[in-house]
């Protein structure tokens, strides 16, 4: 399984438990975000390059993606809910991605409650399902 984890700078922690988890389940992480050296808004337009680079390898591990995860907390964030809306855009259009949320803050956005998204407390519950 390819998996795809969103969440924010501040979520970093948890993420990378997260890939470790999944990738000691003998999955695949398709893009390892969380390695980045950060580029913050202000150096943005001076590192167009790199930001353009990331924004392509991201969308592209999201089409890799069998699995998306989504980490809710904290609930602040820009990227996270661009990514939510691309793998949302690519299960609507037939692509079998399954959507996870994870985390306490699952009421953010009414997208959240889209009936294609499937909301788990932990990442080890969302391993635990696709065991079965």
């Amino acid at each position: 399984m390819k998996v795809y984890l969103a969440g924010t700078l501040e979520s970093k922690e948890e993420v990378v438990k997260a890939a470790d988890l999944v990738k000691k389940s003998g999955h695949e992480i398709v893009v390892e975000w969380f390695n980045d050296v950060p580029i913050s808004t202000k150096e943005r337009e001076a590192k167009s390059e790199e930001a353009s680079f990331r924004a392509v390898r991201d969308l592209d591990g999201l089409l890799e993606a069998d699995v998306f995860i989504l980490f809710t907390d904290p609930a602040e964030g820009r990227g996270k809910y661009v990514e939510l809306g691309m793998a949302l855009a690519l299960q609507a259009k037939d692509k079998k991605l399954k959507i996870y949320l994870v985390g306490e803050f699952n009421n953010q956005s009414v997208f959240y409650y889209h009936p294609l998204i499937i909301k788990k407390r932990t990442i080890e519950e969302v391993l635990s399902e696709k065991k079965n």
